[in-house]
């Protein structure tokens, strides 16, 4: 099982030990203030817990539970990926299996029961990245009703769904849909991203979490709230701790799964019987032109692997971009426009990603094994399957969700679970709609969609936002 110990990098095996026990105790040691300031109960930390997935990819719920310690099953899963059937089976053992949610009947999940329930329903209808995106007329929106329709029909205590931060775009939507297909729930959103806990990768991501009205530990809103605040304060880092170049594998190494980089893009493609040629040389002039204004020189002009014309341009344009720098990550995948480059920070892997590290004058392009790691994947603790492409690695950690932002929504929800319904089951205290809590630069902010601001405004940084976010207190 896994790749053994001593074919492992030191300080990786040092960072995948401690950062889910460091994250649980200073989580923990924030909510239990909390909770003995409003002289309540112990959370629902260490009973086992029955766990139901859907569109589970990698199975990151599942990692996340091993990290913090938390004991739990896997009653069911699903996914239409059959790469991602073949590492579900391998590494969490799911009891019962579905190819497609869509197809599954309800009476199979008859006698079942879940304490928690989990899903990544799909994104591509609501990426901002996604100019054909269909929204709610994509069939694939359905998917999010019928898991909506599964926490109705399961009744877990609470439940945690994943997605993409255009989803903000539909807000109300989003709230009509919980509020008709899940009445007895209190829903909440956590806005997260892995730089903010200190991690060299981006993947701001929304976590809409659902708890019971019956097994809240309080009916009172403005605790829940003070939960949620410390929760991500006691979890958040102003700067970046384990840097993208910590994540890095030797040359050679087995968990690069498949060698390094990724297939290149052709530059001519064949639509509809018509030879299209791409139109990035003229937007690429006009780049380069305009960084050699700027900067009055550009950039060495670099190869790494088997990078095209187009991928070379785009690396140097980002090197004369930044200047300096210590270990520069860039999605050469990307037009030069979108600017997806960071100094020690990965960008947002999507499933076409091709990131390329700069680091002493030396290129490195990542490898599935390493973007995995990058997402807190123990990959030397895996079953790693042969039957899996070395492609499909790279497609389904594009789809993946993070580990450690998993773990974090996790503890935020044990929180507020108790052990019974409660016998006092009284309204709940707090406004209309899903409020959102977002780490930003240490702080939380929080927000409702249509409440005037109270207190300092933030400007927010989606373009097209409609959306008024107000600076929680300190």
């Amino acid at each position: 099982q896994g790749v053994a110990q001593n074919m492992f990098p030191l300080h990786l095996s040092d960072y995948f030990r401690a950062w889910g026990p460091q994250l649980r105790e200073s989580v923990r040691a924030a909510q239990g203030k909390v909770l003995r300031r409003h002289s309540l109960a112990a959370p629902y930390y260490s009973a086992s817990q029955r766990v139901g997935s859907d569109c589970c990819g990698l199975s990151a719920e599942v990692f996340a539970f091993r990290a913090l310690g938390i004991p739990h099953t896997l009653a069911f899963a699903s996914d239409r990926c059959r790469a991602a059937k073949a590492w579900t089976l391998a590494n969490a053992s799911p009891q019962h299996w579905a190819d497609d949610v869509m197809k599954r009947p309800m009476e199979a999940l008859k006698n079942v029961q879940l304490t928690s329930y989990f899903a990544g329903f799909p994104c591509q209808p609501f990426s901002l990245l996604n100019s054909k995106a269909k929204r709610w007329r994509d069939l694939r929106a359905g998917i999010f009703r019928k898991c909506l329709s599964t926490i109705d029909h399961t009744q877990p205590a609470y439940s945690v769904m994943e997605n993409v931060c255009g989803l903000l775009k539909d807000w109300p939507k989003v709230e009509r849909e919980f509020s008709t297909r899940l009445p007895g729930y209190v829903t909440f959103c956590l806005q997260l991203c892995p730089q903010q806990l200190g991690k060299g990768v981006r993947r701001p991501r929304l976590w809409l979490v659902s708890v019971q009205r019956a097994r809240l530990i309080s009916h009172d809103w403005g605790v829940l709230q003070k939960l949620i605040v410390a929760s991500m304060r006691s979890a958040s880092r102003k700067t970046v701790q384990h840097t993208v170049s910590r994540f890095l594998l030797p040359s050679g190494h087995p968990l690069h799964l498949g060698g390094q980089g990724q297939k290149a893009k052709a530059v001519a493609t064949r639509k509809r019987g018509r030879l299209t040629v791409a139109k990035w040389p003229l937007k690429h002039a006009e780049e380069r032109k305009r960084l050699l204004k700027q900067k009055g020189r550009l950039a060495a002009s670099r190869w790494c692997g088997m990078m095209t014309q187009r991928e070379r341009e785009v690396l140097q344009c980002a090197e004369t971009r930044h200047g300096h720098y210590q270990c520069l990550s860039v999605d050469v995948s990307q037009s030069v426009g979108r600017n997806a480059s960071h100094d020690n920070v990965c960008p947002t892997l999507t499933t076409s990603s091709r990131i390329v590290c700069v680091r002493n004058q030396r290129c490195h392009a990542l490898s599935a094994g390493e973007k995995m790691l990058l997402h807190s994947f123990p990959l030397h603790k895996a079953v790693i399957p042969k039957t899996i492409p070395s492609q499909s690695y790279h497609r389904l950690v594009g789809n993946s969700q993070d580990v450690m932002s998993c773990s974090l929504a996790i503890l935020v929800a044990t929180s507020m679970v108790r052990q019974s319904p409660a016998r006092d089951q009284s309204s709940l205290s707090h406004v209309k709609g899903i409020p959102v809590f977002k780490l930003q630069n240490g702080k939380v902010i929080r927000w409702f969609w249509g409440k005037k601001p109270r207190g300092r405004s933030v400007r927010p940084k989606t373009t097209g936002s409609r959306h008024r976010r107000v600076a929680g207190k300190r």
